[in-house]
């Protein structure tokens, strides 16, 4: 079995193990943002959009950044 039949092969598998990763990554990620989020949409200061949006951002950069340490 060489590369490319091993890829076409199993592509499936990766695909679906990302999914579920993301998915999951999501759902830990997303489990503290309420606390640094919520008192700046409940005032009005930035809508839900954009809390999500930096959220989103500031997750991939600390599990990028520090990851490893904690």
């Amino acid at each position: 079995m060489d590369l490319t039949d091993f890829q076409s092969e199993y592509f499936w598998a990766i695909l679906v193990g990302f999914i579920l990763a993301f998915i999951i990554g999501v759902g830990l990620g997303a489990n503290g943002i309420e606390n640094s989020f919520g008192p700046a949409i409940n005032s009005g200061a930035i809508g839900y959009v954009k809390a999500y949006i930096l959220a989103s951002i500031f997750t991939i950069i600390g599990a990028t950044l520090v990851g490893k340490h904690v």
